[in-house]
């Protein structure tokens, strides 16, 4: 990729992350849940779109769909095994690679890895770190409403456990949901232009973003040649699940986009 070019997307990325700055205020601004709710899902499905967009752009110009990069999140206590399961659904939802890695010099002694694209990991950062706030701010409103009969750690375990599954369904959701958007979008533009008019569809968004997963995931397998994996409990407490769960419900998946400065702050 040129300079320019690098330039002219820096410049569309920093357009895009305008608006959801202006979306985000918002949503801030309003005391109406609902209307936070559809200012932050707003927010979401532009920054989807705009990823989907440049992907497509880059293969209609014939270079790389992405700059990948490489950025370790501390993982906070309490639960950071499964704050580190947050950071993966975020990930994954946007397109990056993430694994869970023990790191000494953290004071949990737990981080995550994410790997993708330079602006990819950017929304990652952004959208990780807010959900984490929000986690640990629901949880904290709802450890009064824990039964008196149940363990505060088994509570607060399945809570986590209860918000990081539910946030990893709404996630992939959104990221499904604004692929089939553009695919509908893509076969309309092809269908309205007509035969011999420039009609002939080029690769479908699906194949596209394949490609760009494809050039994240060598990269992050050079770095991760032996991967295990690690399956979780639920918890033992249903109650904690359930709260865990409603709070994950309410959660404002793109709350707080703060720009570069996260990136920083949380890699740091």
């Amino acid at each position: 990729m040129t300079l320019t070019h690098g330039t002219e997307v820096d410049e569309r990325f920093a357009s895009i992350m305008v608006k959801l700055r202006k979306l985000l205020a918002k949503a801030e601004r309003t005391d109406v849940a609902a209307e936070a709710e559809a200012f932050m899902a707003k927010a979401q499905e532009l920054m989807a779109r705009w990823q989907i967009d440049e992907a497509l752009l880059a293969d209609a110009e014939g270079r790389p769909a992405a700059t990948v990069t490489s950025v370790t999140i501390p993982m906070a206590a309490p639960h950071a095994g499964r704050r580190a399961g947050l950071a993966y659904a975020v990930a994954r939802a946007n397109r990056c690679e993430a694994i869970q890695v023990t790191d000494a010099a953290v004071a949990s002694g737990v981080a995550s890895v994410i790997v993708g694209d330079e602006r990819d990991v950017d929304w990652v950062l952004t959208l990780f770190g807010s959900l984490s706030g929000q986690l640990d701010a629901a949880l904290r409103r709802g450890r009064p409403t824990r039964p008196r009969h149940e363990s505060p750690k088994a509570w607060s375990t399945a809570f986590v456990a209860g918000f990081v599954a539910v946030m990893h369904r709404r996630l992939g959701d959104a990221a499904r949901a604004a692929e089939a958007a553009a695919e509908r979008a893509e076969a309309e533009a092809a269908a309205s232009a007509g035969p011999g008019m420039g009609g002939a569809r080029g690769p479908s968004v699906a194949l596209v973003l394949a490609a760009k997963q494809d050039e994240v995931h060598e990269v992050f397998r050079a770095q991760f040649p032996h991967i295990r994996s690690v399956r979780r409990s639920a918890g033992t407490s249903a109650s904690g699940r359930r709260a865990g769960q409603a709070a994950g419900e309410r959660a404002s998946i793109a709350r707080g986009a703060a720009g570069p400065s996260v990136r920083a702050a949380l890699s740091g």
